[in-house]
């Protein structure tokens, strides 16, 4: 039972430790805020393009 509680525990500490930072890392990713930002470099970079 020792051993439950200890192990209850650990998981929740590496759930606050390294999980929610991860998780507040990615955000950006999950709410697709990057993601316009991403087409609008694209397209840039596209019509920025040499003619041949």
């Amino acid at each position: 039972m020792i051993a439950l509680i200890g192990l209850c525990i650990f998981v929740m500490t590496f759930l606050h430790w390294v999980v929610e930072p991860l998780e507040l890392a990615l955000t950006p990713l999950f709410e697709f805020t990057v993601f316009p930002w991403l087409l609008v470099g694209f397209g840039l970079w596209l019509l920025a393009a040499q003619d041949n």
